[in-house]
């Protein structure tokens, strides 16, 4: 406004504000849950005393699917939602049972699925591999319900992302036979979904992680006083 010294900037000044806030609150959302489930699956696999189920590749395809890419993407929309009071109460209101409702759901699919002592190596991999399911469909509903309300580029982030992860999960790993030269590379993923029990209960148990995670944006967005749909809200 002082450089163009007019007035007729204020409505672009005010409209600029209220995406840098309205999408620092999408991205607090993002990092505080992935902060709760870190915290809270490191401190139940320390509890029962088991191994972890992740090798730090694990934990960095989970960081790009459903945090890093989506975040990035949605710091930069354009948010016209009008600033409010309250945003350390919304962003902890979702964030902390949404994170504690990720590690339950991934620690009780490592419990369904946990091998023997001594098991072969190449099952503690499928473990992983299912482990790792539900762990990227609970916080994938993490990304998918912060989205909200959906425009046609979140639906096609949100596609994109899925579909990178379950190609980086189920298509990758069998490329190793047929693709040689990428042997090597791909074998550090340490994927293998190929026991279907095993792929069936993390995919169980990560449905049941997305329905709670659904059921906790609902809830907060009610207990916090806010109009909550999927397409739309009413005008500030």
């Amino acid at each position: 406004m002082l450089l163009d010294d007019s007035f007729a900037t204020l409505p672009h000044i005010v409209a600029e504000g209220r995406r840098v806030i309205g999408n620092i609150e999408r991205v607090a959302n993002f990092f505080l849950t992935k902060t709760m489930y870190s915290i809270g699956l490191a401190l139940l696999v320390a509890l029962w005393r088991l191994p972890f189920p992740f090798v730090p590749i694990h934990v960095s395809l989970v960081g790009w699917f459903t945090i890093g890419i989506p975040a990035s993407i949605l710091a930069l929309a354009p948010n016209a939602e009008r600033a409010r009071p309250g945003f350390l109460n919304r962003v902890m209101r979702f964030s902390i049972p949404a994170g504690i409702t990720v590690a339950t759901a991934t620690f009780v699919s490592y419990l369904l699925v946990l091998p023997p002592d001594g098991a072969d190596p190449q099952l503690r991999i499928q473990v992983s591999t299912a482990v790792l399911v539900t762990l990227m469909m609970a916080g994938a509903w993490v990304m998918v319900v912060i989205s909200r309300p959906y425009a046609w580029w979140k639906l096609v982030m949100i596609a994109a992302c899925g579909t990178a992860a379950y190609l980086v999960i189920f298509v990758v790993p069998s490329w190793r036979p047929a693709w040689a030269p990428l042997a090597s590379a791909i074998a550090q993923l340490q994927l293998d979904p190929s026991n279907a029990a095993l792929m069936a209960s993390g995919v169980w148990l990560g449905v049941a992680g997305a329905v709670v995670i659904e059921a906790i944006w609902w809830l907060s967005g009610h207990l916090g006083g806010e109009h909550r749909s999927l397409f739309g809200r009413k005008p500030a």
